[in-house]
């Protein structure tokens, strides 16, 4: 069986049907069509409780910022602001969707390699919680605006904790400042007086406890500079160890460091990853060069971030003990387009439902319409059932913004 249906939340019924919660989600198909994105706010709930409490287990001054951009529908982003979630964003759109999900624009934490003038004013004026900085034009920038609008922002230096020549052409080389340009950066940051240098940040927290806090550390012993944010970025993604990462990450900064800044963590994947269900429809099944292929109604417009943690199960045949080997493809006429390939699943038939795991991070907001409109999206949890939480597009709203004169 499947990990997700091996869980309490999912149970299947006496005809075979894949339930969440108690709800049948061959009836939800029926009821909205497929494509269907299906997100479990009880999950979503759960896990952000279970992060927060590692961390805060041992270490209370904690502050975890849910990455918007890994999913911003406001349905998602208000219940976990409800339960004392912050906000990480890294753009216009981010901020705006923060603050309509009822984002406090101090819980707020703005990043990203990409900061126009607009995003910068905008963060300011609203007042978020930390500006993560990236390259010197940049700093003098918000530094320039915060005086402009009579502000005074805080914010903080991103380090990249890559070895200089290590990753020599890597893209990801590219973020934030190197240990050394940084220390020079802090040795000078006085003259940026409309703004409080009082953070350090590194993405992801891989390296941290060698690299990231002896260099904190190290700011304190020659500098004096004692942080009140110290921030690990993300990259948590779905770790089943998460309590031991926690652990070490914060004895790392109780041994390190001879101060309590407040930690800043900003998970994203790990929140709604394994929340999110892709129901999909067996369109058609045919033989072609010795393999057996599924065409299902959705695929790379409807989950294009890939991810090799997703698992196909037959969601209409569940307690089905026959079993195949398919390759699960969508729709889009492109070579790229698949789901699975070689999936062991329940013998698949047209009309078939496929249910897909660990489909919440990244989908809706990397989504397309390319050939299709994008489906709704619901969530499903014990005490309301099933909402609603994102509308299906129609053909006019695909082409809503298109002018021909």
């Amino acid at each position: 069986m499947a990990v997700f249906y091996q869980e309490s939340r999912f149970d299947a019924t006496a005809s075979g049907h894949l339930r969440l919660h108690g709800i049948d989600l061959i009836d939800t198909c029926c009821n909205w069509g497929t494509p269907l994105l299906v997100f479990d706010g009880d999950r979503i709930r759960e896990n952000f409780i279970r992060f927060r409490q590692a961390f805060e287990k041992n270490y209370q001054k904690t502050m975890v910022c849910f990455s918007i951009k890994t999913n911003s529908n406001l349905a998602i982003c208000s219940l976990l602001e409800q339960i004392g979630a912050g906000a990480e964003i890294c753009s216009e759109l981010d901020l705006y969707a923060a603050i309509k999900a009822g984002f406090e624009p101090d819980r707020v934490v703005l990043d990203g390699p990409f900061k126009p003038e607009g995003l910068l004013r905008d963060a300011v004026d609203k007042g978020v919680a930390l500006v993560n900085v990236e390259s010197l034009s940049e700093l003098e920038r918000l530094n320039r605006i915060a005086n402009e609008l009579k502000r005074r922002q805080r914010v903080g230096l991103r380090v990249n904790l890559t070895k200089p020549g290590f990753f020599k052409g890597d893209p990801s080389s590219r973020f934030g400042f190197s240990i050394e340009e940084a220390f020079n950066v802090f040795q000078h940051v006085e003259k940026y007086g409309n703004l409080d240098v009082n953070g350090i940040m590194a993405h992801p927290y891989l390296g941290a406890s060698e690299i990231f806090l002896p260099f904190i550390k190290r700011l304190h012993d020659k500098l004096k500079l004692q942080f009140e944010f110290v921030n690990f970025g993300g990259g948590f993604h779905s770790a089943a160890n998460i309590e031991q990462i926690a652990k070490s990450l914060t004895d790392s900064v109780k041994k390190t460091l001879s101060w309590e800044p407040t930690i800043v963590l900003e998970p994203g994947s790990f929140i709604v990853n394994d929340a999110g269900i892709a129901l999909l429809s067996v369109v058609q099944v045919k033989e072609v060069g010795g393999r057996k292929w599924v065409v299902v109604d959705g695929g790379v417009n409807v989950l294009p971030a890939p991810d090799e943690k997703r698992i196909p199960w037959v969601a209409n045949r569940m307690t089905s003990t026959s079993k195949d080997v398919v390759s699960i493809v969508g729709p889009i006429p492109a070579p790229c387009d698949y789901i699975s390939t070689e999936a062991r699943v329940s013998e698949v038939h047209e009309g078939d439902i496929i249910a897909v795991s660990n489909s919440g991070a990244y989908t809706l907001g990397y989504s397309s319409q390319f050939l299709y409109p994008r489906p709704y999206a619901i969530m499903v949890t014990r005490e309301k059932g099933v909402t609603k939480i994102r509308e299906k597009e129609s053909f006019e709203d695909v082409l809503r913004m298109d002018r021909v004169k």
